[in-house]
């Protein structure tokens, strides 16, 4: 059902960003990548609920990255998950309004953050999770 809308955004150079559902049966990681090579796809949640299959898949994609969000990933999660696709294919995301509840009942964009933050990587490598990667994706200077 997503082939038009993967059309487009391929045609258009426009990244397109995907959850794949919580449950194991859900999502066909591999069609879209598959059908539509030219498109650049990010998997929402670190590619939630397939992990390390579609992470494995992913090296042998230059098309497809990870975002980082949600409160449902811990930090080792997230760790595995930079660790095994590397940091030019991951995205810091907030996953708001959804998540970690601040001090003042607001959503704290910080918890995730600092995680990305505490990764034992260069500092050149956080910059590129926090936004550098994904300026490059969609073509901002």
């Amino acid at each position: 059902m997503l082939d038009d809308a993967a059309a487009y955004c391929s045609e258009k150079g426009l990244p397109l960003l995907i959850h794949l559902g919580g449950k194991k049966e859900n999502g066909d990681y591999q069609y879209l990548p598959e059908r539509h090579p030219d498109l650049e796809i990010i998997y929402a949640h670190a590619g939630v609920p397939h992990y390390q299959k579609l992470w494995t898949y992913a090296k042998t994609k230059d098309n497809v990255f990870f975002d980082l969000s949600s409160p449902y990933l811990d930090e080792p999660l997230r760790v595995a998950a930079m660790k095994a696709t590397g940091p030019s294919k991951c995205f810091y995301g907030t996953d708001g309004p959804f998540g970690y509840p601040g001090t003042d009942n607001k959503y704290d964009h910080g918890a995730i953050l600092g995680e990305i933050y505490g990764f034992s990587i260069s500092t050149n490598e956080k910059e590129q999770i926090l936004g550098k990667n994904f300026a490059a994706l969609a073509g901002i200077k």
